[in-house]
């Protein structure tokens, strides 16, 4: 049987298993790293809700006590006051990233899978038994979509940015979307 195939379709077939390992090994890891990402990310938030507890509860402290501290006491909470918020935009930026490092691998782990499916497809033969043909499974042209549309984003956002017109709102939507909508 072996001995009768002919060396290239061997080779080939090597070549495949060969992929295929290292492919199953990128898969078991993907899950791996997402939880350790998630979990990360639910410890950051804690944290962060933690801080913006703390702010409400020492802003309403100040302002109740307001008029009978002495105004060098004033200053001194208020300055308290401000090291906890740059604290709490700290860690929001910490989960920002994070969530995005998550959005990529996973992203990064799609586009793998749709340009594999278009290499094996292109090696099997035409007819019904391709992949392709079975419905719901055709690779998406939606990640090339995806890639034009992030470059343009992400021009424009550099663009803002070199110009100081860039905030953080939109990163903060990122965020909402991603760790709200999409994780629960």
């Amino acid at each position: 049987t072996i001995k009768n195939m002919k060396p290239s379709v061997t080779a080939k077939h090597v070549d495949n298993l060969i992929y295929l390992d290292d492919y199953i090994d990128t898969i078991e890891a993907l899950p791996l790293e997402l939880q350790r990402n998630f979990t990360l990310l639910r410890e950051l938030d804690g944290y962060a809700q933690d801080l913006v507890e703390t702010v409400a509860k020492e802003s309403i402290e100040l302002i109740n006590d307001i008029r009978d501290l002495d105004p060098n006491l004033r200053i001194e909470r208020l300055k308290h006051l401000s090291a906890l918020l740059t604290e709490t935009l700290k860690r929001g930026e910490e989960k920002v990233a994070l969530a995005k490092t998550t959005f990529d691998a996973v992203e990064r782990h799609c586009n793998r899978l749709d340009a594999d499916l278009v290499k094996f497809e292109e090696d099997t033969p035409l007819g019904r038994d391709r992949i392709t043909a079975q419905p719901g499974l055709a690779p998406s042209a939606r990640s090339l979509l995806k890639e034009i549309s992030r470059d343009k984003v992400s021009r424009g956002y550099d663009r803002e940015r070199k110009e100081g017109k860039g905030d953080k709102r939109g990163w903060l939507n990122f965020y909402v979307f991603f760790f709200f909508i999409l994780l629960p």
